[in-house]
């Protein structure tokens, strides 16, 4: 059986027996420091920390954070990723794989909701 991590702030009750149903073993985010050793794993969902990104399936990364703040779709393709990076100014590293993409993406999505709430209406007014 393979070994799924679900990488959550706060452990919500409700989410984390949703996360347990769909057969995942729930960990807090906030519990995770840099230079902390890896928990192997065969799959990483949900706020995964940097290091296990590598460990993110791409279809489960895309349901999970499928919709941002304003219900508009995440980029699910290289191609859409780079262009939505590019859009908000993000340096793309050579070479850097969809996992990196989508961990930028998700990054800069989640600072920008923060930083300015309400920035990204697009013809909401």
């Amino acid at each position: 059986m393979a070994k799924k991590l679900y990488f959550m702030y706060g452990l919500d009750p409700v989410k984390v027996q949703e996360a347990e149903s769909k057969g995942y073993l729930v960990r807090d985010v906030s519990m995770y420091r840099d230079g902390d050793s890896i928990e192997l794993c065969d799959e990483a969902a949900g706020e995964v920390p940097e290091p296990y990104k590598q460990f993110v399936r791409q279809d489960e990364a895309v349901s999970d954070t499928g919709k941002n703040a304003e219900g508009s779709s995440t980029p699910n393709t290289v191609k859409e990723l780079n262009e939505a990076l590019l859009k908000m100014g993000v340096e793309i590293p050579p070479a850097a794989k969809k996992a990196e993409l989508l961990a930028l993406y998700q990054q800069h999505t989640q600072s920008q909701n923060a930083g300015d709430g309400e920035q990204n209406d697009q013809g909401a007014e």
